[in-house]
């Protein structure tokens, strides 16, 4: 696909690109990673249900992802490690999005 073949030549472009793509990567996991702590040890223990869904949620995500990366990403792209890793931050962050969802919808009620 044209999207991966652009991103792709504009990771090789220049280094600096690279790495504010890694730094944008890290910023968003890091950040999805305390507020999916944080929602998690807030909604507690008793409510396993709950963190049942957000990992059927993150796995979910995680397979449509990579079910995407193989289907639509070509073979002779030069960046698939950083690919592979911004997967895994989308799926972090849709537990850290969903936990959020299911700490409001359960303090409200």
């Amino acid at each position: 696909m044209a999207v991966f073949q652009w991103l792709d030549q504009w990771l090789a472009s220049d280094p600096t690109n690279f790495n504010l793509f890694i730094m944008i990567s890290t910023i968003i996991a890091l950040s999805s990673v305390i507020v999916l702590t944080v929602m998690i040890k807030k909604i507690g223990i008793e409510h396993l249900h709950i963190k049942l869904k957000i990992d059927r949620a993150m796995f979910v995500s995680l397979l449509i992802l990579i079910t995407g990366f193989v289907l639509f990403v070509p073979v002779e792209m030069i960046f698939y490690k950083q690919y592979v890793g911004s997967m895994v931050v989308i799926s972090i962050l849709v537990g850290a999005v969903v936990s959020s969802y299911f700490y409001l919808k359960q303090k409200t009620v």
